[in-house]
């Protein structure tokens, strides 16, 4: 990560955005550390007019108002296997995939748990939820381990803002979605993948969880699933056949099940 050169105009164009990495804001009292609130609030206000692509900068530039040196985003690829770094700009080169097996940004983001590790120099890595389903990691990096440590607290969250972000950006853009394809998806996938519910969802009282195997084939099985009140309501459908007609078949199917929702049969806990 570079260090803190110049402020940076308010508000930023996308060109000055995704050159982030060089000229980071620090205004002096951002230097003395604001604190999360400052910082969440400073995302906050720039994220009603943020483009996709200029959330990974505007997130270095927010930790940095925390004193740290640099953050990156690592978003899950959609085979669940990986953590898939997201760019600071279109000029960045991309980065080797980081496994979830085997490495200590995999374990962060399977355990849920912040993480320091301090092999490339000191970091935290932090797990980015929405809700309770799993998209990535937050890496930060800082010159101190102590002072790293002090903002374990803070940048949890700054993460959780974060993947805010990622879901509610991710809606319009593709820019997070070329991130975490590893392979091109078919149409049949790509029809699906636009319809079925969040993989993970839990309360203090249950957990439902699912996944679409192989994740860029997928074709004639679908699931969802609603909370109402005391009442999870849980459907797995199997279209007949496989490719693209299988999931127009599935797609009418759960359209169908999702209207009739309110007065099927629950599952009441």
């Amino acid at each position: 990560m570079r260090p803190v050169s110049s402020p940076a105009p308010e508000p930023a164009t996308s060109a000055e955005l995704a050159t982030a990495t060089g000229d980071i804001a620090a205004d002096d009292d951002a230097a003395d550390g604001e604190g999360a609130a400052g910082a969440v609030a400073w995302l906050v206000d720039r994220a009603h007019l943020m483009a996709p692509d200029e959330l990974a900068p505007l997130v270095d530039q927010a930790v940095r108002r925390l004193g740290a040196t640099g953050a990156r985003v690592w978003l899950v690829s959609r085979d669940q296997r990986s953590l898939c770094r997201l760019p600071l700009g279109a000029a960045e080169q991309p980065a080797d995939a980081l496994g979830l097996d085997g490495t200590l940004a995999g374990w962060a983001y399977r355990s849920t748990q912040t993480l320091a590790s301090s092999s490339d120099g000191p970091r935290l890595w932090v797990p980015l939820l929405d809700g309770t389903e799993r998209l990535g990691v937050l890496e930060l990096c800082h010159h101190s381990p102590e002072l790293l440590e002090g903002l374990r607290g803070p940048v949890t969250s700054l993460a959780g803002l974060v993947g805010e972000l990622v879901v509610s950006k991710g809606q319009y853009t593709d820019v997070f979605e070329r991130v975490r394809r590893g392979v091109p998806m078919g149409v049949a996938a790509e029809l699906l993948w636009r319809q079925v519910p969040p993989l993970m969802f839990a309360t203090s009282r249950f957990v439902v969880t699912a996944q679409l195997e192989p994740w860029h084939q997928v074709g004639g099985d679908a699931f969802d699933y609603s909370l109402d009140g005391d009442v999870l309501h849980l459907g797995v459908l199997d279209g007949m056949g496989h490719g693209l007609g299988a999931t127009l078949l599935v797609s009418v199917a759960l359209a169908a099940y999702r209207n009739a929702t309110p007065a099927a049969p629950a599952w009441t806990w």
